[in-house]
């Protein structure tokens, strides 16, 4: 697609450029984790959500933070089929009550995902374990 004499004032010398987006809507802004739950079990609710996020970048890197450590790894996406990648994540203890462990096991073992409402719900390979994120801009 291309702009027919579009305004340089309003869109800047290089014009209007368009991407596609083969992520499905995972890129751009960072998702935070507003819930994880097990099975039948209670969701589990993070106190802060700013400090589990992930970020999926159009080169297929992810960055994320998990409570007090922070990672980056890869992941690849072919909707509604999410992987994510070994992640080379810091080793801090984080403190008392941390979900840091829930949501790096439960990411890596991400299989599935779909775009509900403004909701990433991502699920894993054994279908046990079901994580909700809302996108931050």
């Amino acid at each position: 697609m291309t702009a027919v004499d579009p305004n340089p004032k309003e869109w800047g010398s290089a014009g209007l450029t368009l991407t596609r987006d083969l992520a499905g809507g995972l890129i751009g802004g960072t998702w935070h984790m507003t819930k994880v739950v097990h099975g039948n079990d209670q969701p589990v609710v993070p106190k802060d959500p700013s400090k589990y996020t992930v970020q999926f970048g159009a080169d297929g890197t992810l960055s994320l933070l998990a409570d007090c450590n922070r990672g980056r790894g890869s992941y690849s996406a072919d909707p509604p089929k999410l992987h994510v990648g070994p992640a080379a994540i810091t080793r801090m203890m984080c403190p008392p009550g941390s979900l840091d462990t829930i949501f790096l096991r439960d990411l890596s073992g991400a299989a599935t995902f779909d775009l509900d409402d403004g909701e990433l719900h991502v699920t894993t390979k054994d279908g046990l374990a079901t994580l909700t994120f809302e996108r931050v801009r």
